[in-house]
């Protein structure tokens, strides 16, 4: 079973939501190489201005992976790229069916 973790964002204070450059970035991200990653993708809601990232990992092995990266000193650098493109609002974890 997959895990799916998902990031919702909405405007930053400037009233500024790039999923374009989301997009960019998720493909330039070094955590995206990661053992376990799947897949990762951008969705646009069409009736708010918020846009959602998700990453599919494996297992919960490649989600500790994922976390442990994602609180190093390189995860924190990416992580602040991100939020230049929205404003965080909420991570939801999903386990995906098979």
């Amino acid at each position: 079973m997959s895990i799916v973790l998902t990031h919702m964002l909405g405007e930053t204070d400037d009233g500024l939501l790039d999923p374009k450059e989301h997009r960019k970035l998720q493909k330039e991200c070094p955590g995206m190489k990661l053992p376990g990653v799947v897949s990762c993708n951008v969705y646009r809601d069409t009736a708010k201005r918020l846009i959602f990232g998700d990453v599919e990992l494996e297992n919960y092995a490649a989600l500790d992976r994922w976390e442990n990266w994602v609180w190093s000193p390189e995860g924190r650098e990416w992580s602040a790229k991100f939020r230049k493109t929205g404003k965080f609002l909420e991570r939801i974890m999903l386990e995906k069916m098979d």
